[in-house]
């Protein structure tokens, strides 16, 4: 799964660019965020409520995709964290 895009730098000021289509770009990411957080934030909670044996598991999940990312990074773009 691909880390969500950076938001989109403002235009330089020499480059003319809508304000109305910056505007929308930014608004359709925030939608597309919150929708992905609706989903998720139930299936998170039940996780925690239920602990044991599922939460452990689940972080264990967690950490190991974490550390893929890192190790199949390419070293320049590699974080100082990995």
């Amino acid at each position: 799964m691909e880390p969500a895009p950076a938001a989109k730098p403002l235009a330089a000021p020499g480059t003319a660019q809508a304000p109305t289509q910056v505007g929308a770009d930014r608004r359709l990411e925030l939608r597309e965020r919150l929708a992905v957080s609706i989903l998720l934030i139930p299936f998170v909670l039940l996780v925690v409520q239920t602990g044991g044996v599922l939460y452990l598991l689940a972080l264990l999940f967690m950490w190991s995709m974490a550390a893929l990312g890192c190790l199949s990074a390419p070293a320049s773009v590699r974080r100082s964290g990995c």
